[in-house]
């Protein structure tokens, strides 16, 4: 006990030498299980369904945008990839700036003018759920639980 950790850890002395801090919530069996079934190496009897929540670019939103969707059912445009859920915050008084976009597709956050800024590009999760369904209906039962959820059985990203 008696010890404390300071908060606002770009604001200390030594943290000039941090250029950014990576981070992610994201890299999780779960994931490496959703990008294996997109590129065809899951068994045919098993479907996956992903739903969560995630950036809403609205200004004005309140509650993040919910997402879902049954496991490779779109086109390899929309694949999920490994920086999916990366976020790079930039230290505002680094020494060593790292650049703008020097970690291509993840999200960046910065302080401009007090003010933090996000740039994303693709959807940014802040978390999700991934429920496997086995057997002969199995596809048919992701699409029905998603329905179930969102209320749809669309993609919604």
């Amino acid at each position: 006990m008696g010890r404390s950790i300071p908060s606002g850890l770009f604001s200390q002395p030594e943290a000039r030498y941090l250029s950014a801090v990576l981070f992610t919530n994201n890299a999780t069996i779960s994931k490496f299980n959703r990008m294996g079934t997109e590129r065809g190496y899951g068994p045919p009897d098993v479907a996956m369904m992903r739903w969560g929540a995630t950036y809403d670019p609205d200004p004005n939103a309140i509650k993040p945008r919910k997402f879902g969707y049954v496991v490779g059912g779109y086109g390899s445009d929309e694949w999920e990839t490994f920086s999916e859920g990366l976020e790079l915050f930039h230290n505002p008084w680094a020494q060593n700036p790292l650049d703008l976009r020097v970690l291509r597709d993840v999200s960046e956050h910065q302080l401009v003018n007090g003010n933090v800024k996000t740039t994303t590009t693709r959807m940014d999760p802040y978390g999700s759920i991934t429920m496997v369904f086995q057997g002969p209906t199995a596809r048919q039962q992701a699409e029905v639980a998603l329905a179930t959820i969102l209320g749809s059985g669309q993609r919604t990203s």
